[in-house]
């Protein structure tokens, strides 16, 4: 069988500076997508919504759903890598060390999945 599939910390880079992150979860039956910056403290996986974004969800809104955070890299199929973590998101408190953010989660983690499309091999 052929894997893309990796140890989370293979990807270890994608999960301290991701060049692209989103979360992603249901709202009315509806899948949405949100921009997001991104933090990894120990094994605890942490997001904020980017400030100005207009379509971000209101405060509090994520609190308890689930959803799918996802940091990602590479332009070219062989060059796909990325972390997914899919858990339940919990407020956290204002952060004053991130300017314009109160809306800050971190993840009660039930899944990690990674993957590196370069990394293709039998198992």
């Amino acid at each position: 069988m052929v894997t893309r599939n990796v140890l989370p910390d293979q990807v270890g880079d994608l999960l301290h500076r991701p060049p692209r992150a989103a979360v992603t979860y249901v709202r009315d039956g509806i899948v949405e997508v949100v921009p997001v910056h991104t933090q990894t403290v120990g094994e605890e996986h942490r997001f904020w919504l980017w400030a100005g974004v207009s379509d971000c969800p209101a405060p509090g809104d994520l609190d308890g759903v689930e959803v799918v955070l996802t940091r990602d890299d590479g332009p070219y199929w062989w060059q796909l890598r990325a972390v997914n973590v899919r858990g339940v998101a919990e407020r956290l408190g204002p952060d004053n060390g991130h300017e314009g953010t109160d809306l800050r989660y971190r993840i009660a983690t039930l899944r990690v999945v990674a993957w590196d499309y370069g990394a293709l091999r039998d198992e």
